[in-house]
């Protein structure tokens, strides 16, 4: 094999379980409540696109089913999503209804502004997608 050769397969050896690990930025998430905020054409609302510095809260409301079954000791958080839209909360009750509020409006120049809605967490965490449906051209 000649040197040059050698040393590109060396070296994509090498770095390739680091980008695969890297899991493009996403954070890792092991339970809780993870806020995912992102933003998509009202036309294409599949096509997602992480929005960072979207403010996120979220209070605790009732147990699902009885406290036995959750796994977490904080009732209330708030936070702001990373560069590619995430915030975990991994000590947030799950087995329970939450409000979850986000505020897009700094992070979106007023396209999108603030909601809220309540979601059931199941045990074990979930995440809760919120979307900024942007208006077509």
């Amino acid at each position: 094999m000649k040197p040059r050769l050698l040393r590109i397969v060396l070296l994509a050896i090498i770095v390739a379980p680091f980008l695969m690990a890297s899991q493009c930025g996403v954070p890792s998430f092991s339970g809780g409540i993870r806020v995912f905020a992102y933003e998509a054409p009202v036309e294409s609302p599949t096509s997602l696109i992480g929005i960072g510095g979207v403010g996120d809260t979220g209070e605790w409301i009732y147990w699902n089913v009885d406290a036995q079954h959750s796994k977490g000791t904080q009732f209330s958080f708030s936070g702001t999503t990373d560069y590619a839209g995430y915030d975990n909360h991994p000590n947030a009750a799950d087995n329970s209804a939450w409000l979850i509020a986000t505020d897009f409006t700094a992070a979106t120049g007023g396209v999108c502004t603030i909601g809220s809605n309540t979601i059931s967490i199941p045990s074990g965490g979930s995440t809760v997608n919120a979307a900024c449906l942007l208006p077509p051209d």
